[in-house]
């Protein structure tokens, strides 16, 4: 599941992931607004969206460097060049990765 980074991590976001293909809406994205249409599907109870909310929070902060890296690593295209192309190519490519990862190194 790709989290859309433009709003805040709700509701609808637990929902996909404990019930996928349910119907249902919901009030300003809270639980207490939630109204369950699908008869065939097993309602979530408050608690246990709430729960999947939080855990999907913490995942989401926890992979906050992945999206800081991502647009200052050198192309694609010119990281496998570099590979192919071995010797210096590759070990100047290399530091300039490296150089990425430790400006945002991974959490422990």
């Amino acid at each position: 599941m790709t989290l859309d980074t433009q709003r805040p991590i709700g509701v609808s976001d637990a929902l996909e992931v404990l019930r996928p293909g349910s119907k249902w809406y919901c009030h300003q994205n809270e639980v207490e607004g939630l109204v369950w249409l699908s008869e065939d599907i097993e309602r979530p109870s408050n608690e246990e969206i709430s729960n999947k909310i939080q855990e999907l929070k913490s995942q989401y902060e926890a992979t906050e460097y992945q999206r800081q890296r991502a647009p200052e690593y050198p192309d694609i295209k010119d990281q496998l060049d570099a590979i192919w192309k071995g010797g210096d190519a590759y070990e100047e490519m290399l530091a300039r990765v490296m150089e990425v990862k430790a400006k945002y190194p991974k959490p422990e």
